[in-house]
C-alpha cells in the first residue's frame, strides 16, 4: 500500500483526537441542558397518590437499563483502532471477493451496487477483486469480467435447513470460484463501498494474511444517501438511523478491539478470509435465519476465531417507511433473542448478549413511563433522574456524532459543500425528533413481544445515488485488477 494511499485514509479517519474531545463536549453541554429542563420543568413533581402510580413512578427505574451500554461507549472513544505503522503492500495473488446477497426482486439497487463497486475499484485498485451477486430468482444483470452470478435453486436446501439469506449465502460457500486463501467482503443489495471502505480491506487484508487464523473483520455503516432527496419519510428515518452509526463506533469497536462479539455483528461490511468462512459455515439452521449474522458471530466465538475492527466505512440506506423500520427492528429483537438462547456459544457470551436484549427490553418500559409522567406529573427519585439525564444526554450524542460522520463522509464522496444552514437543519431536526425515534424502537421491541417475527421481512429500499456516476470504467478497463 503507498504511503500517499494510507496518508489518505488516516487524514480521514472518524477515530481522531478531536473527534473524541468534541464528542465529549456535545455530551457535557446535552446533560447540563437536560438537567436545567429537569429543573425548570419537572422538579416539582407530586408524589404517587395510588397503586398503579407507585408503579408507574418505579418504572422511571428503567431509564438507567441503557447506562451499561453508555459506560461501554464511553471507553470505546479512549480505544485507538488504527495502527500507525503503515501496513505491507497486499499479496497480488489474493482475490477479494465482494459478495452482494439478495433475493433479486430489487434489481435496480442490486445493478447500482454492482456499479459502485466497479467504480470505487477503478479509482482505488489496490488489490484484485470480482463481485459475486447470489439471489434467489435471477437478476438481469449484463455479464462482465469481474462478475459471477448464482441462482439459488428452489430445491436447494442445506443439512440443518437453513433459510433466506443463511441458505444464500450456504450456496455460495459450494459455489464461489475463491479459493481458500481469497477474502470475501459481505455486503446487502444496496451497500455500496467508498475510498475509505477499499483502503480499510487493503489494510486489513495486508496486515492479517500471513495468520494461520485472521480475526473476523467488520467497519462503519452511513445511511446518508437519503438525505440527498425531497422525500420527508426517508429523510425522517435516515436521522432515526443515525444512532446506528453512533452504535458502531461505541459498543462495536469496543467488542472487536477486544477481539470479540458477543453483542453481535452486522450482516453487512463483514470482511472474512475464505477458509475460515468454511471452517465455521453458515448453516445455521431455521433458529438462526433471522439474524444469521449474530448467529454466525456466536459459533466463530466458539470455535476460537476473533474478530477486529476494519477503518472506512460503506454507505447504505435507512428504511423508507415507517412499517418497514418497526418491523426490521422486530426482526433483529427476535432474532437475537434466538441467539441468546440456542446459538453454539461460550456461557459468558450468551450472558453478555442476553444481558443486552433484557436492558434494550428494559429501556422500552422507560420511553413508556416519560410518555406517561408527561401526564401524571409524578416526582422522580433524584438517583433515577441523573441517571436517565446521562443517558438520555449520551444517546443524543451519539444521534449528533452519527450525523456528524455522515455528512462529512456525504460531502466527501459527492463533492457537495453543505451550506451552514443546512446542516443546522438537519441537527436541529435531529434534536427534536430524538424521543419520536425513541418511541418507534420502543414499539419495535413491544411489536416483537406481542407478535414474534416469523418470516425474514425483506423492506423496500429503492436505488437512491450518493456519488454522481463516472462513465467508461467497465470492469476490464485498465486501472482496475478485475478478474475473468
Amino acid at each position: 500500500m503507498s504511503g500517499t494511499t494510507f496518508q489518505y485514509f488516516h487524514a480521514c479517519r472518524y477515530a481522531s483526537a478531536r473527534f473524541r474531545i468534541t464528542t465529549i463536549l456535545v455530551f457535557l453541554a446535552s446533560l447540563a441542558v437536560i438537567r436545567l429542563m429537569n429543573d425548570l420543568l419537572w422538579a416539582q413533581g407530586r408524589p404517587p397518590a395510588s397503586g398503579p402510580e407507585h408503579l408507574v413512578q418505579w418504572a422511571s427505574w428503567a431509564w438507567a437499563a441503557s447506562f451499561p451500554t453508555v459506560l461501554v461507549s464511553v471507553l470505546a472513544l479512549g480505544m485507538r483502532t488504527e495502527d500507525a505503522d503503515e501496513p505491507p503492500a497486499v499479496d497480488p495473488s489474493v482475490v477479494v471477493a465482494f459478495r452482494i446477497v439478495s433475493r433479486g426482486r430489487n434489481a435496480a439497487a442490486l445493478a447500482g451496487t454492482v456499479e459502485a463497486v466497479r467504480r470505487v475499484m477503478h479509482d482505488t485498485p489496490l488489490f484484485r477483486y470480482r463481485i459475486e451477486v447470489v439471489t434467489d430468482e435471477p437478476v438481469d444483470l449484463p455479464p462482465a469480467r469481474d462478475l459471477h452470478c448464482m441462482v439459488v435453486p428452489d430445491d436447494y436446501a442445506t443439512p440443518h435447513r437453513s433459510r433466506w439469506k443463511a441458505r444464500a449465502l450456504c450456496y455460495a460457500i459450494e459455489r464461489s470460484r475463491n479459493e481458500a486463501k481469497d477474502y470475501i467482503v459481505h455486503l446487502d443489495e444496496e451497500s455500496w463501498p467508498s475510498t475509505s471502505a477499499v483502503v480499510g480491506i487493503a489494510e486489513y487484508v495486508a496486515r492479517h494474511n500471513n495468520r494461520f487464523l485472521p480475526p473476523i473483520g467488520q467497519g462503519m455503516i452511513l445511511y446518508y444517501r437519503h438525505l440527498t432527496g425531497r422525500r420527508a419519510m426517508p429523510k425522517f428515518l435516515t436521522l432515526a438511523d443515525m444512532l446506528r452509526t453512533g452504535d458502531d463506533i461505541g459498543r462495536f469497536r469496543f467488542q472487536y478491539r477486544l477481539g470479540k462479539a458477543p453483542m453481535g455483528m452486522h450482516g453487512s461490511y463483514i470482511v472474512i478470509r475464505t477458509d475460515v468462512e468454511q471452517r465455521i459455515g453458515l448453516d445455521v439452521g431455521a433458529d438462526g435465519s433471522l439474524t444469521e449474522d449474530a448467529w454466525f458471530a456466536m459459533a466463530a466465538q466458539a470455535s476460537g476465531v476473533e474478530f477486529t475492527w476494519v477503518n472506512g466505512y460503506v454507505v447504505e440506506q435507512a428504511p423508507e417507511r415507517v412499517v418497514d423500520f418497526v418491523k426490521q427492528r422486530r426482526r433483529w429483537w427476535n432474532g437475537l433473542f434466538r441467539v441468546a438462547l440456542f446459538a453454539p456459544s461460550k456461557a459468558w457470551a450468551r450472558t453478555t448478549l442476553f444481558g443486552f436484549l433484557v436492558l434494550w427490553g428494559a429501556a422500552m418500559v422507560g420511553s413508556i413511563y416519560t410518555v406517561l409522567n408527561g401526564f401524571l406529573g409524578l416526582a422522580t427519585h433524584p438517583v433515577a433522574s441523573w441517571l436517565g439525564s446521562i443517558c438520555f444526554a449520551w444517546y443524543l450524542t451519539m444521534y449528533v456524532s452519527g450525523l456528524r460522520l455522515n455528512l462529512a463522509a456525504w460531502q466527501q464522496d459527492t463533492g457537495v459543500s453543505l451550506s451552514r444552514r443546512r446542516r443546522v437543519r438537519y441537527y436541529g431536526a435531529l434534536v427534536v425528533l430524538m424521543p419520536v425515534f425513541g418511541m418507534l424502537e420502543a414499539a419495535a421491541v413491544m411489536y416483537g413481544m406481542a407478535r414474534p417475527e416469523r418470516g425474514f421481512t425483506v423492506i423496500t429500499k429503492s436505488n437512491v445515488p450518493s456519488v454522481p456516476s463516472v462513465p467508461n470504467t467497465p470492469a476490464s478497463s485498465e486501472g482496475s485488477l478485475a478478474l475473468a
